[in-house]
């Protein structure tokens, strides 16, 4: 032991003396004593001790290597005297080294080569982030157009899947035409052989009188002026009689408190009306209504609704709806009733003591309630931004009015007024006169608003201004209000609760001091904005549910799942969410703002428990498995707590007044919207906490663990080899103390800098919702529109579904039920949309829409021209369709505006609609033939009557087939309909061109003989192009193919012999049947619009 003791003292003082001589540069003389800043801790010397060489400095290092070198020198000499060392003595630097290459930095920047290495990541992350935000921006373009992505798409496997691909047909269905019944309609009109005769029509087109040129067949605007009322329809019975019943008691409650009328101006003649009428006026609507819901019974209809159940039910509902807010004002201030001892019920105590509702007759008073009520608020001009002023001033009001009784002959009077102001005479019964018309608002309305203006004059600090909320909150408290009650009037007998009131404001409003004033009773509450804590106090379950989270977060970044039970730990964390909530309403703003103070008390200590059993798990007392286990409970209740189901109980909302009591403020009326509304609310949620986790939460692990590995068990090291216990330690302080201090410094400043490395992160994480909230809410706006409800979702679905859109109006909007629709018939109508009775009520409504838009020079004449239905009607309407307009209920053919039917006829329409269904295109095809027919056989002439339905049974066969060769020529089909398009567009035009003609033209001109020869030549062509390029055999035509060929050329033939194309050469036929027929109001119309819908390229750019 003396041995291995020299040898070691001889060892370190040889270390040292070279040490020494290595880092500081010293020339020691032997024997010469080693200075102090070179001694072993010297913290410059461990700092740039030399990586890879062992530093016996350094604590860890020094007793272990110098003892395994003295014992291997010992043994050496004697191995009897001092054991072997261990092996690893043999090679230290080995075992260093290998030490050293398993180490792994903790994440500490100030550390050798760690800003080379977050460098690196910090490389990594940027490019990263430059990928992700270039792939983001190449889905969301492609999402934007989705839709032409997806149509190319579909075109494509379309074009695979009729030519034979394997696989195409699999991935799109081609849309084609039922050529089988195509084929079986043409083989049963030819079979026939005879052209099928019919009843011609018996008013002819030509033989009615011509249109002016600004003639309209839409009939009268919807928006147009009404006719004067005039006491005939049920509903102005109706109201008329709630009027009757309601003027009285607004004529003698107004009397009684001096609201104006319109007998005050009697002298001008055109004087509106003021208060009473306007009350009457409005409660006679409101009435009338309610006595109209569904809930209602025995709904009356004219003079009957007045009175009756319907009538109680009506006056009960409105009572209800009126008096919600002033309920709520009174529960919450427990004001009793202010009527005079042993008066007579009042109007204010039926509202506080319902034990009197047998004395008095329920519904009249609760008519003069309403009639009190809104004649206040309707006099209280901007006052009515004092509801609570408004609700004390209506309760005084009332308790100073009788209540209707069997007593007083079923009439309110009033108590005393203030009779130094009555008026003789004038209404309010015998116990009290009158107050003047006008004084309400000399007396109440003025001084409040005198107050208000003389307290936000500029000369007063921004912090002293009262406001309409501050005066509110003055109405909250019942004390308050009753210094306004205290002023006695200054005449003989009891006062009534509104004397003194109206009393002590003309008093107080006519005051000259400031002090005596009535805005000196008004001081800045502050109520509104207490602190921050009111914040969170109103948003508290979005800040545990943030708070709760985050918990979670930073458990899963430190601990994973390697300890399941350390998640449940997030108890914690809503205990002091709760806690703090708790103790705000508590202590702080002492309301009742959730729930009774009992219960908050319960749930402060249950709370407060949970946070102070935490030290237990902190002093080794408690396994933290079984805290985190005893905390299961509390995050799940904070989460139900969180999702709006309470195990205490709900709040009590009604004694709050800063939130909403109604039900359904925040329902959503579609489910499809409330859980669109959810699963967007998921998304953002998903994405902040995936985003937060990885950017705020786990980016933080490594620096923590970094900064808590660090020793301040010793502070304030300085360079000169100073021992830190110098700057501490004394002999006058005990040895406790100073360990304190030291375990202080240790965990305090880690405290501190992990405080300060957490802050801006966790300060982000809290205010980036709304960041994700308005990117997520982008998206969702440009996809499908989550956040707005009842808008369309493009022109183009408004397009592809308006037969839905008709529905849904026919379903939702009209108050009764739509006629049956005509079948479609070649008799009557192909097109039964046309003539039915909810398309025909649609199209007015939608018409006005559009003429409305016009009118403010929103739309373009040609935009108008483009979007409004049009109308055929009269006498030669009805006889050419056989009657069908009546018996659809429209009373006119109904023509689709050319946004519905131009898409069909447009060359984009012609392309796309060889591959895919459009809803309207059937609706649209068959109204095509029925105009057709129309001006073949009532405008041109061209066919007879009596042929008139074979001719619409061979133009739908025609058009069946037309499809069916056009779904096989797909290469060629667009063109070949196109010019087809262009032929029928060269008839209208020749037809329109007619109807331009000037009156003072040449009579060759004016009667249709040079367009009746375009007209011919156009239609033959159409009937050549349909043989030469749609009925032609190809070369690898098959046997279908062949025979509808075949069938469509007999049918343009049968075509050919029902048309006598010859007329239209024969000048006395252009001048006495075309050209009347042109210039009436159906034969211009129909020209027109379908010149429009055959001259428009596309106007929707769909389908």
């Amino acid at each position: 032991g003396r041995a291995m003791k020299a040898h070691v003292r001889k060892t370190m003082e040889t270390f040292t003396r070279v040490e020494a001589q290595a880092f500081h540069g010293l020339d020691l003389r032997p024997g010469e004593s080693i200075p102090a800043h070179a001694n072993f801790e010297n913290f410059t010397a461990m700092l740039h001790h030399p990586p890879g060489v062992i530093n016996p400095i350094e604590s860890t290092l020094q007793s272990t290597f110098t003892t395994c070198h003295a014992m291997g020198q010992i043994h050496k000499v004697s191995p009897r005297t001092c054991p072997a060392p261990p092996k690893i003595a043999a090679d230290v630097v080995g075992y260093v080294t290998s030490e050293s290459n398993r180490f792994v930095q903790p994440g500490d920047t100030s550390c050798p080569q760690q800003e080379q290495i977050d460098a690196m990541k910090l490389e990594v992350e940027i490019h990263t982030v430059l990928v992700a935000f270039a792939v983001s921006y190449v889905v969301v373009a492609l999402m934007i157009k989705r839709k032409q992505l997806w149509r190319w798409f579909r075109d494509a496997m379309v074009s695979l899947a009729r030519a034979g691909f394997p696989l195409a047909k699999y991935l799109a269905t081609p849309a084609s035409p039922d050529e089988a019944s195509a084929k079986l309609a043409a083989s049963d009109i030819l079979a026939s052989g005879e052209l099928r005769l019919c009843a011609a029509p018996e008013v002819q087109l030509c033989r009615e009188p011509a249109a002016s040129s600004d003639a309209e067949g839409d009939g009268p605007r919807l928006s147009r002026p009404g006719p004067p009322p005039a006491g005939d329809s049920d509903i102005e019975k109706g109201i008329d009689a709630w009027r009757r019943r309601i003027w009285p008691i607004a004529d003698n409650i107004g009397g009684m408190f001096g609201f104006q009328s319109r007998a005050s101006n009697a002298d001008d003649p055109d004087v509106p009306g003021a208060t009473r009428e306007l009350v009457v006026d409005k409660m006679a609507k409101n009435l009338w209504n309610m006595t109209q819901l569904a809930e209602s019974p025995n709904a009356g209809q004219g003079a009957d609704c007045a009175k009756g159940p319907s009538a109680r039910f009506a006056v009960t509902k409105l009572h209800e709806r009126t008096f919600a807010g002033y309920e709520r004002w009174l529960e919450h201030t427990k004001f009793d009733d202010l009527s005079p001892q042993g008066a007579p019920p009042t109007l204010g105590s039926t509202h506080v003591n319902h034990a009197n509702d047998d004395r008095v007759l329920i519904n009249n008073t609760r008519l003069c309630q309403i009639v009190l009520f809104e004649m206040i608020y309707v006099e209280a001009a901007n006052c009515r931004l004092l509801p609570e002023m408004l609700s004390f001033t209506y309760h005084v009001a009332a308790c100073s009015v009788v209540a209707p009784s069997p007593m007083n002959g079923g009439v309110a009077l009033a108590l005393s007024m203030n009779a130094e102001l009555s008026v003789p005479g004038s209404p309010g019964g015998n116990t009290g006169g009158g107050l003047p018309e006008g004084d309400f608002v000399e007396s109440v309305v003025i001084p409040f608003h005198g107050a208000i203006t003389e307290s936000m004059t500029l000369t007063k600090r921004l912090h002293a201004r009262v406001g309409y909320d501050d005066i509110n909150e003055f109405f909250w408290d019942k004390v308050s209000m009753q210094k306004m009650l205290r002023s006695e009037p200054t005449y003989h007998g009891a006062a009534s609760a509104y004397a003194r009131y109206r009393h002590f404001l003309r008093t107080f409003g006519a005051a000259k001091h400031c002090d005596g004033r009535l805005a000196a009773m008004f001081q800045k509450t502050f109520r509104e904005h207490v602190g921050w804590g009111m914040v969170f106090c109103n948003f508290h379950r979005m800040f545990t549910f943030l708070s709760v989270c985050f918990h979670l977060l930073v458990v899963h970044a430190f601990a994973g799942f390697s300890h399941p039970h350390l998640f449940f730990s997030a108890g914690l964390t809503a205990a002091a969410c709760n806690l703090t909530l708790e103790i705000h309403c508590l202590f702080i703003h002492e309301q009742e703002l959730l729930w009774n103070r009992a219960v908050s008390a319960v749930r402060a200590s249950v709370a407060m428990g949970l946070i102070a059993s935490s030290v237990l798990v902190a002093g080794g007392y408690l396994s933290a498995e079984a805290y985190c286990l005893g905390c299961a409970p509390y995050p799940m209740i904070s989460f139900t707590e969180i999702c709006g189901e309470y195990v205490t109980g709900k709040p009590k909302s009604k004694s709050d007044l800063v939130g909403k009591r109604s039900r359904g403020d925040l329902a959503v009326d579609d489910p499809s919207d409330r859980r669109a509304y959810v699963i967007f609310w998921l998304v953002i949620l998903a994405i902040k906490f995936a985003m937060d986790y990885v950017f705020i939460v786990h980016a933080l692990v490594l620096p923590s663990r970094a900064i808590m590995q660090i020793d301040l068990f010793c502070w304030n090291y300085n360079f000169a080899g100073e021992d830190c216990d110098a700057y501490d330690y004394t002999d006058s302080l005990p040895l406790a103390l100073i360990q304190g201090l030291r375990l202080f410094r240790r965990y305090a400043y880690k405290a501190l800098m992990l405080f300060e490395r957490w802050l801006p992160n966790l300060m982000l994480y809290y205010c980036n919702t709304f960041f994700y909230y308005l990117a997520v809410l982008g998206f969702a706006s440009a996809f499908d529109r989550l956040r707005w409800r009842g808008v369309a979702d493009g022109w183009s679905k408004v397009i592809r579904n308006l037969p839905a859109k008709v529905a849904a109006f026919e379903a939702r909007i009209l108050t009764k039920a739509v006629s049956d629709r005509v079948e479609p018939s070649v008799d009557t109508v192909m097109c039964p949309e046309a003539v039915a009775e909810g398309w025909g009520t649609f199209s007015r409504a939608w018409n006005e829409v559009v003429r409305s838009l016009r009118d403010r020079d929103l739309l373009s004449d040609e935009e108008v021209s483009l979007l409004v239905f049009r109308r055929l009607r009269g006498a030669a309407i009805d006889a050419f369709f056989a009657g069908a307009p009546a018996r659809g209920g429209a009373g006119a053919y109904l023509m689709f505006p050319s946004m519905v039917t131009a898409p069909v006829f447009s060359k984009h329409g012609a392309s796309r609609n060889v591959n895919m269904d459009y809803d309207m295109l059937k609706s649209v095809v068959n109204q095509t033939v029925d105009l057709v027919t129309f001006v073949f056989v009532s405008v041109l002439g061209v066919c007879d009557g009596e042929l008139r339905a074979e001719l619409a049974d061979t133009l739908k066969a025609t058009a069946d087939l037309v499809a069916c060769a056009a779904a096989r020529r797909q290469a060629t089909a667009a063109d070949h309909l196109l010019a087809l398009r262009g032929h029928a567009l060269t008839v209208f035009t020749a037809l329109k061109s007619a109807l331009a003609v000037d009156k003072n033209a040449p009579d060759e001109l004016r009667n249709f003989i040079p367009q009746a020869a375009v007209v011919r030549r156009a239609i033959d062509s159409a009937m050549r192009l349909l043989l030469v390029k749609l009925a032609d055999d190809r070369d690898l035509e098959d046997d279908t193919g062949k025979e509808c060929n075949a069938l469509l050329r007999k049918l343009v033939d049968r075509l050919r012999a029902i048309l006598r194309l010859e007329r239209l050469d024969d000048s006395d036929h252009a001048r006495n049947f075309v050209a009347p027929a042109l210039a009436t109001l159906p034969g211009r119309t129909a020209v027109e619009h379908v010149f429009v819908a055959l001259s428009t390229s596309n106007p929707a750019a769909e389908p």
